[in-house]
């Protein structure tokens, strides 16, 4: 068949104006298929993010039957007892033990009732504890009402990072014999007592804020971050022993700052640091280096019998109180140190 020019080039004219019409239909279906994908992705982000209601009383049915533990964006109605898990065995004549095999996992959850380690026996008067010989992580998670993990045993690690406690909270002799105990970022508004705990690896406060009391008195660990730190009320870390590096770099002290009658075996970093009130060291051993630099001590500063083996770095510490200070070290004589 013959085509003459004329032809021709009407014809190429044709097939282009075919072929962007094409094209602009084409882009208009990846353009709606990708909206389209990303609103479904979207609304599969919101649905995941709901909050779904159980109660308590599903956790322990399921650890009882050895299921696993992992509830994710849950909000749990009535109390949690996880003392009341299984069939305990008696440790002594006032207490029992009971163990919880699995690993526990929650995260982005809000407990309406009280969450215990504690209980107490059919008899009402033999005192049950908890024993958690995997891993144990309340991530992200929302206390409404008190918190109490006192004397509990934890094999594996510890977690309650980035969480929020509403009530009174008590982690009093809790023995952690994992690698970490994270608790970075948790916010608490009552009163949270860490007394008498033990923590055999490294215990993370950092960027932790607190409206009330906290209270290490009597702790034992390896290293502790309390980087960034701000409490409002009475700060006690005494009678405590830290064989690593304590840090308390840039935290923020309303009230009593108590260190005393402590031993610190590695590193003290106090640095850049607030005390508004009193802040003691006293009676407390620091057998490496300590470095107090760039610290403002707003109240007294009380350094009565504390021992230094290496000369404490003072750098340019901010004090009101305008009393020269006096520390021991082991290496030299006693030292004056006046800012």
């Amino acid at each position: 068949m013959y085509i003459c020019k004329e032809n021709f080039v009407e014809l190429l004219k044709t097939n282009e104006v075919t072929m962007r019409k094409l094209m602009c239909f084409s882009f208009g279906i990846l353009f709606i298929s990708s909206f389209a994908n990303c609103s479904n992705a979207q609304n599969r982000r919101e649905e995941a993010t709901q909050l779904k209601e159980m109660k308590s009383e599903k956790v322990v049915r399921n650890i009882e039957k050895g299921k696993a533990i992992a509830f994710v964006n849950t909000i749990f109605e009535g109390d949690l007892d996880l003392s009341q898990t299984g069939e305990p065995f008696v440790s002594s004549i006032s207490h029992a033990t009971t163990e919880i095999h699995q690993d526990i996992f929650f995260y982005n959850c809000v407990f309406l009732g009280n969450v215990s380690t504690n209980g107490k026996l059919e008899d009402g008067k033999t005192k049950c504890r908890t024993r958690f010989n995997g891993n144990v992580c309340f991530s992200e998670c929302d206390f409404r009402k008190e918190v109490d993990f006192s004397e509990a045993v934890v094999k594996g690690n510890l977690s309650f990072e980035k969480s929020k406690f509403h009530a009174k909270t008590s982690f009093n002799g809790i023995l952690v014999e994992g690698r970490n105990a994270q608790f970075y970022e948790i916010e608490a508004t009552e009163n949270f007592d860490f007394a008498s705990a033990t923590i055999r690896g490294n215990l993370n406060f950092m960027d932790a804020k607190f409206d009330k009391r906290l209270n290490f008195s009597g702790l034992k660990v390896q290293n502790i971050n309390l980087n960034n730190l701000e409490v409002e009320k009475r700060f006690a870390l005494s009678e405590s022993v830290v064989e690593g590096i304590l840090q308390i770099n840039y935290a923020n002290f309303k009230d009593e700052c108590q260190l005393s009658f402590s031993r610190f075996a590695d590193r003290v970093e106090i640095r850049h640091s607030v005390f508004e009130k009193l802040f003691s060291i006293e009676n407390s051993h620091f057998t490496y280096k300590a470095n107090f630099s760039n610290s403002k001590f707003a109240d007294s500063l009380i350094t009565k019998n504390a021992v230094f083996w290496m000369t404490p770095e003072m750098k340019d510490i901010e004090r009101t109180n305008p009393e020269p200070i006096y520390v021991e070290v082991k290496s030299s004589n006693t030292i004056l140190i006046s800012q």
